[in-house]
């Protein structure tokens, strides 16, 4: 039998990944911080001279071009939007530079976006500090970072604007979305533009909320493209102080008109649901895969009664572009002897129906544990017992801010954030799976070197750009005296950097 030269690139492809995977599981696993200068960021509390650097946003690009955009800020001035790239796949990085944000505002809710031929895209809002009147901001450069232009293109958002949304697809369609509206009735607002940013439509689309009685509107949303022309949105909305659902609306022809009317889709029929924090993920063949937390009373509560609810995992999906769900959504933790706290689920899938959800439980006053669940038949069913990820975790810190990303040839990668007594400080660990998630390594790898200190959680920013290459970006967290830090593996998370890259050296 002759095979065909894409069906022997693939299974070429696969083997490669296979004879990686073996020789990874042969060698040892033991937890490998990344080496560093072995100095101390300063004493813990120690403010540092100059700018602090906040909220890094990576976007990958083409012919590795990586970019990186983040805040910069100083007690008794005005913040600035900085912008550097590197075009060999993270190793080395441009001098930072300004993307010039009014100097009498302050700049927040930065996102940054790549697009095909070297298109790079950065949003942001800025807050007028004298009106308290809030504008958005687009910038786009055609060259891959060299060459920056305001666009003229994109409608004025109303003074009360929200943070922005950023979504481009592959080919090349810009999306911007923002929340706007007075009295806490918020409604989104999508624009779009088909000619890679230069232009875009003359009046943003107003998504109305789903129930004219909600109280607050649309919260919490989250956007995506799934790869083609369709764009989703999901939000939550509060109708009552016990039902509180998950909504999702769509457009089929990239986002100039949208569902009629949006879907419930955490409870069937009049079945009333506590549901919040939706994230979303969406294919071009149709499925749609959404994940939330959602609150509910143990047997026997009455209400009225002073009693914290249990908060699990949820989730449902659609094998039809949105039209229909599962008649029940599917839980994925079960409530234990005392109260659980399930929070930041986030979720991953492939092309192959394979679909990964992480998250943190918290039990009692216990420092959490990190949680992985997987299907191998897009959500119908689940496996068990579910992967207790912090177990890996040498460091035994208070967890939180997990990601997760995957491909499809089985790699599954988690990363998280702890937080620890002592000299150790802040963490941020990965583990990774070569079989679809059945497998770990058994003890995690640190991304950080002994130097990275610190009192609090930080902004991370996690992306893989589906041939093994994975990049990492954060920044120094509260009271920080570092600049951003970034790491690279160009092996599927096997090794990284011998040391992190410091973007916007002082």
């Amino acid at each position: 039998m002759t095979m065909r030269p894409a069906r022997r690139l693939r299974v070429l492809i696969l083997a490669l990944t296979v004879a990686c995977a073996a020789c990874a599981l042969q060698a040892t696993t033991p937890v490998t911080p990344a080496p560093d200068d072995g100095k101390p960021q300063g004493a813990i509390g120690e403010r540092p001279k100059g700018p602090a650097y906040a909220v890094p946003q990576l976007a990958i690009g083409q012919e590795g071009r990586l970019y990186l955009a983040w805040l910069a800020f100083e007690r008794g001035k005005r913040g600035d939007v900085l912008f550097a790239r590197s075009e060999d796949f993270g190793a080395t990085w441009s001098p930072p530079r300004s993307l010039n944000p009014d100097k009498a505002a302050v700049a927040g809710g930065i996102r940054i976006a790549a697009g095909p031929s070297n298109t790079v895209y950065v949003a942001w809002r800025e807050s007028d500090v004298k009106t308290k009147l809030h504008t958005l901001r687009f910038m786009r450069s055609a060259d891959g970072g060299g060459q920056w232009s305001d666009s003229t293109g994109l409608p004025d958002p109303p003074s009360d604007a929200g943070l922005p949304d950023l979504l481009v697809n592959r080919g090349g369609d810009v999306s911007i979305a923002w929340l706007t509206g007075a009295g806490g009735q918020r409604h989104l607002r999508v624009v779009s533009s088909y000619d890679a940013g230069t232009t875009f439509l003359p009046k943003p689309i107003g998504l109305t909320p789903a129930l004219p009685a909600s109280p607050y509107g649309i919260m919490n949303h989250r956007l995506t493209f799934d790869g083609g022309s369709r764009l989703y949105v999901v939000w939550q909305e509060i109708r009552d102080w016990d039902d509180k659902g998950i909504y999702l609306s769509w457009s089929v022809d990239r986002g100039q008109t949208w569902a009629a009317q949006p879907i419930l889709v955490s409870a069937s029929g009049e079945r009333k649901s506590l549901a919040y924090e939706p994230r979303i993920s969406a294919w071009p063949d149709g499925r749609v895969y959404i994940v939330w937390e959602q609150d509910e009373f143990r047997a026997g509560y009455v209400p009225g009664e002073i009693k914290k609810p249990d908060r699990l995992i949820y989730i449902n999906r659609s094998l039809d572009y949105g039209q229909t769900w599962l008649a029940q959504p599917i839980r994925l933790n079960e409530a234990g002897q005392g109260r659980i706290n399930s929070v930041s689920p986030k979720l991953s899938a492939d092309r192959r129906g394979h679909i990964y959800v992480t998250w943190i439980e918290e039990e009692g006053s216990t420092r959490g544990r990190l949680i992985f669940a997987r299907s191998a038949d897009s959500g119908l069913t689940w496996s068990a017992p579910r992967v207790r990820l912090d177990l890996s975790s040498p460091f035994k810190g208070r967890l939180a801010h997990p990601e997760i990303r995957s491909d499809d040839f089985g790699q599954v990668w988690v990363i998280w954030q702890e937080l620890n007594p002592g000299p150790t400080g802040w963490q941020l660990l990965m583990n990774r799976s070569e079989d679809h998630g059945k497998s770990w390594r058994s003890q995690a790898t640190a991304l950080t070197g002994p130097a990275q200190r610190g009192e609090g959680f930080r902004v991370v920013s996690f992306l893989d750009d589906a041939h093994g290459r994975l990049y990492v970006a954060w920044d120094g967290g509260p009271k920080n005296s570092r600049e951003i830090s970034v790491s690279r593996s160009t092996d599927f998370g096997a090794t990284w950097l011998s040391r992190d890259v410091y973007v916007g050296g002082r």
